[in-house]
């Protein structure tokens, strides 16, 4: 932490740049909406996947986390809880996405701990199958047929 602050340090930043003030200096107008365009069509599938999935996989998770079944959530509330997921994971996600960056220091500490606590959770897991079951041969995927 030291370094942010020493204006002499190598990881100084001494001035913040945005990607359309990069491109206006490397070329015209024309390469910068172009440049522009293809981040924005990036950004959108980006975007659109990290909702679907987030969604699909807090779905999936919350029923076999309390029901054991992928089918049993659905079957307790009615309808298909993939919306309200979807509702759920990107509303926080708006949240997030509209915070300053720069002050975002308890959101990156907790998703620091949350993935070492996942990791070192597979890990547990793996050798609690591997001790409980043994190793056992994949089963091998004929796609011939």
């Amino acid at each position: 932490m030291k370094d942010m602050n020493d204006k002499n340090s190598p990881y100084y930043i001494r001035k913040k740049i945005e990607i359309g003030v990069v491109a206006m200096e490397v070329s015209n107008k024309s390469v910068k909406i172009f440049i522009v365009v293809i981040l924005s069509i990036y950004m959108y599938g980006a975007i659109c996947l990290k909702y679907v999935s987030g969604a699909k996989s807090l779905n999936v998770a919350l029923s076999y986390t309390f029901w054991s079944d992928a089918e049993a959530f659905q079957n307790k509330i009615g309808f298909d809880p993939y919306y309200l997921c979807l509702a759920f994971f990107g509303f926080f996600s708006i949240y997030f996405s509209f915070g300053n960056i720069e002050n975002s220091k308890w959101l990156q500490i907790i998703t620091m701990i949350l993935r070492f606590l996942v990791t070192t959770l597979m890990i547990f897991g793996s050798v609690y199958y591997i001790a409980k079951d043994g190793v056992n041969e994949a089963p091998v995927f004929d796609f011939k047929n």
